[in-house]
């Protein structure tokens, strides 16, 4: 079996333009359904926090290690104090959300629908500017779950780019 190299964006610009507007623009949101956007947003967030681990770390080895969850990412981040308990408790969030939707072929969007507001009210406690978002896209859950996505790759990428944001 072949390896795969991951590659990890450079600066904030090579993300956003690369990964972002691609996979998690308001164009894609809408016209993808409700798995894509999950998994997708998820995938964009453990890539940061790669990037994060890989900024921190001199071995960054275990990043290649398939049983290396993204649940042992975040700890980690978090035991080290790279990230707040409240941006543990959203990845945290953000992880059930994905397994739940990626592990159950019969998963009823009702059950994601109250994962998804559980993800976005913890996203309120660390950004006020979210409570209006939730008012306003009350009624668009992927919208709603991509807007909270945007604010944790917005949170992770000062960290992973930091040189860009230092300008």
């Amino acid at each position: 079996m072949k390896k795969i190299n991951k590659k990890y964006p450079e600066t904030y610009d090579n993300f956003r333009n690369d990964y972002i507007k691609k996979y998690l623009s308001t164009q894609q949101i809408q016209k993808n359904d409700e798995l894509t956007v999950i998994v997708r947003g998820h995938l964009l967030v453990e890539l940061i926090v790669e990037v994060l681990l890989k900024n921190n770390f001199s071995n960054d080895k275990i990043l290649t290690d398939k049983n290396f969850t993204f649940f042992m990412k975040i700890e980690l981040l978090y035991s080290i104090g790279i990230i707040s308990k409240n941006h543990f408790t959203i990845l945290q969030k953000l992880g059930e959300i994905r397994n739940k939707f990626a592990h159950h072929v019969g998963i009823n969007l009702r059950d994601i629908l109250t994962l998804n507001e559980d993800f976005v009210k913890s996203v309120e406690l660390v950004d006020d500017r979210m409570k209006k978002l939730h008012i306003d896209y009350k009624d668009e859950p992927k919208h709603l779950f991509g807007l909270g996505v945007y604010y944790i790759l917005g949170f992770l990428a000062k960290g992973a780019f930091i040189k860009d944001f230092k300008k």
